[in-house]
């Protein structure tokens, strides 16, 4: 150890790296679900708590729905629209991050290639909508979202962002205590009555 902290460094290197991997990652394990698997149809994995299930999702991550004010317009499109400003949002505050902002790069890092690869398929196969084959839960009714590699990137991603926020909250905690604590130990200013009454006292 020799006490510096941690950094990123080569972050671009990092970040193309990382959005490539999941990128063909998921793209990858897509085609294998469209060529080998039949539609909702499911294939047990370990037993029936995790299974293979073909569907195509026309919603947004995890299967949810654009909002009711959005209802005019093609889903896909909506989200197609609202993914390319937040790749461009994620893309810009990437650049803004302090090398030693270590987690936030690794959570953004992951948020992207997940964001690629959904918005891939939205592109390129709006009208099919985007592949969704992991199903996880209890059986017989008790399960989770379908959903697929892209969302498992997003959803490590944003918890990856959400620890360090919890971890900097709790790290400037004790700092503010300290220093309510040092302000409400210094002794409070005499006025300037207080004051000419004391001189006067020490004069007679």
């Amino acid at each position: 150890m020799n006490g510096k902290a941690k950094e990123v460094k080569h972050k671009w290197i990092f970040l193309a790296a990382v959005t490539a991997f999941g990128f063909i990652a998921d793209i990858a394990t897509k085609y294998l679900a469209v060529t080998r698997l039949e539609e909702r149809r499911p294939v047990n994995v370990l037993g029936e708590y995790l299974q293979w299930v073909l569907v195509y999702n026309t919603g947004a991550v995890f299967g949810t729905k654009p909002p009711g004010f959005f209802s005019w317009m093609n889903p896909s499109v909506f989200l197609s629209i609202f993914m390319l400003f937040a790749i461009s949002f994620l893309i810009v505050y990437y650049k803004s991050l302090k090398k030693d902002e270590v987690l936030m790069h690794v959570g953004l890092a992951l948020v992207l290639p997940g964001a690629f690869g959904n918005l891939f398929d939205r592109l390129f196969y709006g009208e099919r909508g985007v592949v969704d084959f992991i199903r996880m839960g209890f059986p017989p009714d008790s399960y989770w979202f379908i959903y697929n590699v892209a969302d498992i990137f997003v959803t490590a991603g944003v918890t990856a962002m959400l620890i360090n926020f919890i971890m900097e909250a709790v790290r400037k905690k004790p700092t503010a205590e300290a220093g309510a604590a040092e302000a409400a130990a210094e002794p409070a200013p005499e006025s300037d009555n207080v004051k000419k009454e004391t001189d006067a006292e020490t004069a007679g």
